[in-house]
């Protein structure tokens, strides 16, 4: 499992390249955080929605990114937009 809370999106970008993870991983990881500590754990409820689709959006952002073809630099990394 990777540690989620040391990584920058420099780390991330590179992982995703060097195929040391993949964008479904690191969305399932994020998704299974959120559940197990915001939600369950101490119930934060910092998060008020996921995306449903975040894990079949996923796949195909791995398999572009394997043709060496990212979209931006922001690829496949997973984000959180908070609301004021």
């Amino acid at each position: 499992m990777i540690d989620m809370l040391e990584l920058t999106v420099e780390k991330i970008r590179g992982m995703l390249e060097s195929g040391e993870t993949t964008s479904y991983e690191l969305e399932y990881g994020y998704m299974e955080r959120i559940s197990r500590i915001d939600q369950a754990g101490p119930c934060l409820d910092s998060v008020l929605e996921l995306n449903a689709d975040a894990l079949y959006i996923a796949s195909p952002l791995d398999r572009e990114g394997a043709k060496g073809k990212p979209r931006s630099p922001l690829h496949g990394i997973p984000i959180s937009v908070e609301g004021n």
